[in-house]
């Protein structure tokens, strides 16, 4: 029984190890570039709708 435990214990920090190397490796870089994605995207935004603000205020 003790070895059953000790094996499972094992098992369970080479998931936790192969998890966390996952996410440093691969999720974290993508969640980075998602994250810029999102940045240029709202800044656009922001320089389109001032661009409109500002046409519209000269045309008044």
């Amino acid at each position: 029984m003790y070895a059953k435990i000790l094996v499972a214990i094992c098992s369970a920090e080479s998931i936790s190890q192969r998890i966390g190397k996952l996410r440093d490796e691969e999720l974290q870089p993508q969640l980075i570039e998602l994250l810029k994605g999102f940045m240029r995207n709202w800044w656009i935004i922001t320089c389109w709708n001032c661009m409109k603000l500002k046409t519209k205020s000269c045309l008044q």
